[in-house]
Parts: structure tokens; C-alpha cells; sequence
């Protein structure tokens, strides 16, 4: 896994709880774009344009908000899959990425050293990434 990939990933972690409001605020901003409205609904079907129906299936339909929604399912499964297999993996995921919690604070409560938390770091974003590639979310290089 390259560096890309690898920051890729953590940004998503890091990202997790706000992804759907990230995909609230894409929603808006297409509606917002597309000046959707009664008015326009009327003049859309007057002119054999777009309908609002039209104009909805774009937003369920739209690229980005289909990879955030696979991203969020992901990171919930393997999340989901630690709290069941590997409670420590899921502490240290909530608390270095969700809490943003430091080396030592995660040390305090876990009771990992600073090679530890690295190993087991990469040892869960291996695992993300090999899901990512299964999932078509990204390409193995």
C-alpha cells in the first residue's frame, strides 16, 4: 500500500462521523445548483426538461455520494467486526480517529506502547485496504 493510499484511508477514518453530512451538504448544494422548485418543476415538464423526479435520481445517482454511502457501510463493518472479534482494534480506531486522541492518551487507556499502536495501525488499515479493493473502492497498484 502506497503513501496515498494509505492517507486516503486514514482520512476517511478520520472523516467517518461526518460523512453524512457531507453527503447532506452535496444534496444541497445539487438541489441548491439546480434551483429546484415548484416553478421550475412546472417549467420542466412544460419543456420536456428535467423533472424533479429527474433531478432526484441525479442526487441518488451522483458518483460521490455513492462512494462516501460504500465508504461509511465499510468502515461500519469492519468497526461492527472489531467490536465482536477484537475490542482493542476497536478502541483504538474510535479513539485515535474519532477522538483524535494522542500517542500517549491512547497509551494511557489501552495500554499500548508507541510500536504497538503503529503496528496496529497498519495491521487495521491493511485490512481496510484489502476490503477497499474487494469493494471496488480502490485499485491495487
Amino acid at each position: 500500500m502506497n503513501t496515498n493510499t494509505y492517507n486516503k484511508i486514514q482520512k476517511y477514518l478520520y472523516n467517518y462521523k461526518n460523512i453524512d453530512k457531507t453527503i447532506e451538504s452535496i444534496k444541497f448544494d445539487m438541489l441548491d445548483y439546480n434551483h429546484l422548485g415548484y416553478n421550475n418543476w412546472l417549467k420542466a415538464i412544460s419543456n420536456n426538461g428535467k423533472t424533479l423526479e429527474d433531478k432526484i435520481l441525479d442526487i441518488d445517482n451522483n458518483r460521490i455520494i455513492l462512494k462516501l454511502r460504500k465508504w461509511k457501510k465499510l468502515i461500519s463493518d469492519v468497526l461492527e467486526n472489531y467490536k465482536k472479534t477484537d475490542n482493542i482494534k476497536y478502541q483504538y480506531i474510535c479513539l485515535k480517529y474519532f477522538d483524535d486522541k494522542s500517542i500517549e492518551e491512547i497509551q494511557s487507556k489501552l495500554k499500548l506502547n508507541k510500536k504497538e499502536q503503529k503496528d496496529m495501525q497498519v495491521e487495521i488499515l491493511q485490512h481496510i485496504f484489502l476490503l477497499a479493493i474487494r469493494n471496488n473502492l480502490l485499485k491495487e497498484y
